[in-house]
């Protein structure tokens, strides 16, 4: 779902304020499904198959179930960066 033409509600010292009541709020039933890449070499819980093609990898995601009703549960995440876990024994 896209939001189109959300004029802001005030425009107070330079700062725009979207927070409407219902105007922009989406429905929480299209989250992105979290691939776990931690390794090519097997596959994790939301990965289909993994094929490796002359363009390189092609990792295939299990579609995703319907959450709809179900309670929320929020995944922190580094916003596209990565840490380097130090091996455990």
């Amino acid at each position: 779902m896209l939001l189109y033409d959300l004029k802001p509600r005030t425009a107070i010292s330079g700062k725009l304020d979207y927070n409407y009541d219902y105007e922009n709020a989406l429905t929480g039933a299209m989250n992105f499904v979290l691939p776990i890449l931690k390794s090519l070499n097997y596959y994790t819980e939301n990965i289909a198959r993994i094929e490796f093609t002359t363009d390189g990898y092609q990792v295939y995601l299990r579609p995703g179930e319907k959450k709809a009703f179900k309670q929320y549960k929020k995944d922190d995440d580094i916003n596209g960066q990565f840490k380097i876990k130090p091996k455990t024994r």
